[in-house]
């Protein structure tokens, strides 16, 4: 075994899933271990068997470790991590939790004795471990933390009265993760031109940060200002995976004189899932090792193949295409959407965004000297006006970000493994993926009618889907609500009917309160020999004969909520299919 981290960090990491999936279905997490304990088993020696299995376990106990806490309601002490409209973020031992209640007043950021009552009500995938009713709470002295979060709110005030707010929240967003600063536009031009990564610190900050100030310092101050940058940004999964790579990496040069970074890389995950093993299902966390895994494994070769480019264009080709590698079609399984113009992303704007993060923290050094961080602010406009002009040309040339379903992304995948296998040998592979094509060509034809409701707070629409169409029933008025929404046809919904395939028609019926608001939505189906009716409120349907109608109740209309949580903007929705007059739940609440 020439990199036995890689199979520690591997069996840490399906430890932790296994005991995440446990709790959601017995029997697929029962097939998922047996098959991986399996192939490990054939696979190693009996020693690395046995290291694997502790590791397996370890990452099994970490997870109930982290989970399973008893806080009791006394009073404890929290931190605010992050304020939303009804409900707030906190840390306690390492732990995150809701916070609701009487937290109106509370500042993100600042350390907090509170009491109330605490319920278990986990979010493996947020690592939540449950939610806190505060009823009285005291704030504690500041400390390091709170002053951080401090000193960052009145950067951004100072960078607004220089430079306007949407330039200051594209400082804050690249130079300090603020990203929460960014206006809707500003997060959809980044992910359409592939540079999301960016608005979040990242190892391409970390690197960046590192580099210029090992030029300056050396190795060893270097290490101690770059993990309090870390701690200042926000502790982020992938800027700590950048400085644990970076640490190793120069204390074995050091000590060894060598360096595997595929090694380093899964010591790296083994620190970082042992410190939060809910990073298993952590978007940021697994994109960047995915990332990072194709530009090791990939870089050097495309670095190769493009001999014939310039040296900075090849650097720069070879290595945001290697970083898609793995991340593009896992992005797209999760998001449903591919961004096109990542490569002139990547390649014309991370330069200038590279200055932006350098002046940016030169402002964050001199911001007590008030002529200096006017000079760092000033280089700042400068450098953000031409931002504004590249984005500007970036986004006329190239394409919208395109949605793509759970299908084509399963595809992408297929074919990515077919290339491997293909590349390896096994020419049979070669003409695999055609078998995709007709499932490709006809995934988005529906042959029986599909009826998708939506929730957002009081607004609600439906999404018929038939033949080759989308047509979305909305008010006008909430067009912007359901922007997000992708259909074909757009349809104002009063006294509409609209015509299906296979002779269906589809009518709505809306109910409004005294405010305007629907409180009330229905749907009705014709079918050749049914009458289908979708609706909150069966009682209303109750004198139609059931061998003429079919009432098929929706959930109860509330805000979107998990485990109790309110989610005032979160869209909901449901979604059934019409087959012969039979109505099938596919997905929703």
């Amino acid at each position: 075994m020439n990199r036995p981290l890689v199979y520690f960090s591997i069996s840490l990491f399906m430890g932790c899933l296994s005991s995440v999936l446990i709790e959601d279905n017995l029997i697929i997490d029962a097939v998922i271990t047996a098959s991986f304990l399996t192939l490990i088993f054939f696979t190693l020696n009996k020693r690395y068997f046995i290291l694997c299995m502790l590791f397996f376990c370890l990452g099994a106990i970490d997870i109930a470790f982290y989970f399973n806490i008893s806080i009791g309601n006394g009073a404890i002490n929290v931190r605010v991590e992050d304020k939303k409209d009804s409900y707030m973020v906190a840390s306690y031992k390492d732990r995150k939790m809701y916070l609701t209640g009487n937290v109106d007043k509370l500042v993100e950021g600042e350390n907090y004795n509170i009491s109330g009552k605490f319920q278990n009500q986990k979010s493996y995938d947020r690592g939540i471990v449950g939610s806190f009713s505060v009823k009285n709470y005291k704030k504690n002295k500041e400390d390091i933390i709170s002053a951080s979060y401090k000193l960052k709110n009145k950067l951004y005030t100072e960078f607004s009265n220089v430079l306007g707010k949407e330039d200051a929240s594209m400082v804050m967003s690249l130079c300090f993760g603020e990203a929460s600063y960014l206006s809707d536009k500003q997060n959809t031009e980044f992910k359409q031109l592939g540079v999301v990564h960016a608005i979040s610190v990242s190892g391409f900050h970390m690197a960046l940060i590192y580099k210029v100030l090992e030029n300056i310092f050396g190795i060893y101050v270097s290490m101690i200002i770059s993990f309090l940058y870390v701690l200042f940004t926000g502790s982020q999964a992938a800027t700590l995976r950048s400085f644990i790579m970076i640490f190793v990496m120069k204390l074995s040069k050091k000590l060894y004189k060598n360096y595997d970074s595929l090694s380093s890389l899964c010591f790296s995950a083994i620190v970082l899932l042992v410190y939060k093993p809910y990073y298993i299902l952590d978007l940021g966390f697994l994109l960047s090792y995915l990332a990072c895994i194709g530009i090791i494994l990939f870089n050097k070769r495309l670095n190769r193949l493009l001999f014939k480019l310039p040296d900075s264009i090849r650097d720069g080709v070879s290595l945001t295409f290697s970083a898609q590698v793995f991340s593009m079609p896992f992005a797209a399984l999760e998001f449903k959407q591919i961004a096109y113009g990542f490569l002139l992303g990547n390649i014309l704007l991370l330069p200038l965004y590279s200055i932006i993060v350098l002046i940016g923290n030169i402002a964050l050094i001199v911001f007590k000297l008030k002529p200096l961080f006017s000079i760092a602010s000033l280089i700042l406009k400068v450098v953000l006006i031409a931002n504004k002009g590249a984005t500007f040309v970036l986004l006329k040339l190239t394409p919208a970000i395109s949605n793509v379903s759970y299908i084509e992304a399963i595809s992408m995948i297929i074919i990515f493994f077919c290339a491997i296998l293909v590349r390896h040998g096994y020419k049979k592979w070669t003409y695999f993926p055609l078998f995709l094509l007709p499932i490709l060509l006809f995934q988005n034809f529906y042959l029986f009618p599909e009826v998708q409701f939506y929730n957002l707070g009081t607004k609600e629409c439906v999404l018929i889907y038939t033949g080759n169409e989308s047509i979305l029933l909305e008010k006008e008025e909430d067009r912007a609500a359901f922007k997000t929404i992708d259909a074909s046809r757009v349809i104002s919904y009063k006294n509409t009917t609209i015509k299906l395939l296979n002779n269906y028609y589809a009518s709505v019926q809306l109910l409004e309160d005294s405010n305007n608001s629907i409180n009330s939505m229905d749907l009705r189906v014709i079918s050749p020999n049914k009458k289908i009716i979708f609706t909150r409120d069966t009682s209303k349907y109750e004198h139609l004969s059931p061998n003429e109608y079919d009432i098929i109740k929706l959930p109860k209309k509330k805000y979107y909520y998990k485990k109790g949580i309110s989610l005032n903007n979160k869209l909901s929705s449901v979604r059934y299919k019409v087959i012969f007059d039979k109505v099938y739940k596919i997905s929703g609440l």
